[in-house]
């Protein structure tokens, strides 16, 4: 196994919507740019397993329950059915294409594509490890490893078995009954594509409110519009443990004081997400990290100014068109470092706000 180094002025670690956008948008300033990805499967999470395949399930689920409301506007649908393999099979033919064409843009950008996992050498150097040993030198870096399911310990869990947001974007079966784990954005979606499909559905949430990094008007509106379509929903709960019963699985909670349960054929695991850090000997470049995320100014930088982050490893949300956003600017502000082959300084810019947390949740229907 051979190994070389070679100079770059930005290097970007991950293939996402985040890292690709940074590298593009370095390679368009006229920087030289690699870009390490070392998946099988190229794309990241927003095209593979998140918005666009959540989205495709979705708007099966949106046909479907228009249909179901067809006699509300005078109409007759008869012999309505949910063909859940098909559904599926869709999603995996849409996400094929737009999987194929990041593929392309990738290994024809105007900037290398190094296949491999990188971990840091130092603050300037990165091995990846692939077919090959590489050793790429960088003025500057740009860490967007995207991120992975965050596994909370609920006792019996593991034992009774359950889907995750991963796992439901295969499953053909549309079971009569789910209990979903969590309220976040990932987990209503989710809720929504079942309830929409006729499955009965019970969200248990840990905290106050759904959408907990949302306004709290936006958590409230959210919350009636699901118990109007019949989603129970329990909020401010406390996971106690997990098992199997006749009718297939059930939750037991402590909810306002009282032990409940929720039973139902499946249970869907909506708990979060946590930032792809692990393998990337962050130490060794002297990049700080708080609560498993990399902590970022504005301006995208981490604490070592020359190593930038964008998308789930940065956060504040996990929203792709932030991610996209935060890797340009984070390109923009890397150029505008004097140096070879950089722009002639100035101001640096930042990432505005995109959205705020205030207010209290107020009132929720809940049961």
């Amino acid at each position: 196994m051979s190994e070389h180094t070679e100079e770059f002025d930005f290097v970007v670690i991950g293939g996402g919507s985040g890292g690709y956008a940074g590298a593009s948008m370095a390679a368009q300033l006229g920087m030289k740019v690699a870009l390490v990805e070392g998946a099988e499967q190229m794309g990241g999470l927003c095209i593979l397993r998140g918005c666009m395949p959540s989205k495709t399930l979705i708007q099966s689920a949106n046909r479907f329950r228009t249909l179901r409301r067809a006699r509300e506007f005078g109409l007759r649908a008869e012999n309505i059915e949910v063909r859940g393999e098909e559904i599926i099979e869709r999603k995996r033919r849409l996400i094929e294409e737009f999987a194929d064409y990041r593929t392309r843009q990738l290994e024809t950008g105007r900037f290398e594509l190094v296949r491999g996992w990188g971990r840091f050498l130092d603050a300037h150097t990165l091995e990846v490890r692939g077919e090959t040993a590489r050793q790429l030198r960088g003025k500057s870096f740009l860490i967007a490893t995207g991120s992975s399911l965050k596994f909370v310990d609920v006792p019996g869990l593991a034992d009774t078995g359950f889907l995750d947001s991963d796992t439901v974007l295969e499953s053909t079966h549309i079971p009569k009954s789910v209990v979903m784990l969590g309220a976040g954005p990932i987990a209503l979606e989710f809720a929504h594509y079942y309830n929409a499909l006729g499955s009965e559905v019970t969200i248990v949430q840990r905290g106050k409110q759904v959408l907990r990094d949302m306004d709290g008007d936006v958590a409230i509106a959210a919350s009636d519009a699901l118990c109007a379509r019949g989603v129970q929903l329990y909020l401010g709960t406390t996971l106690k443990r997990v098992e199997k019963c006749d009718q297939g699985k059930r939750v037991i909670f402590e909810h306002e004081g009282e032990e409940r349960t929720a039973e139902a054929e499946e249970i869907v695991y909506g708990l979060g997400r946590a930032p792809n850090l692990d393998g990337l000997a962050l130490d060794a470049a002297g990049v700080n990290s708080s609560h498993g995320r990399l902590s970022i100014s504005p301006k995208q930088q981490t604490n070592v100014p020359h190593i930038f982050a964008a998308g789930d490893a940065a956060g504040p949300h996990e929203i792709v068109h932030i991610a996209i956003q935060q890797g340009e600017v984070a390109a923009r502000n890397a150029w505008r470092e004097p140096g070879p082959g950089r722009g002639a300084g100035g101001d640096r810019l930042q990432v505005e706000a995109v959205c705020g947390v205030h207010g209290a949740a107020g009132s929720c229907r809940r049961v």
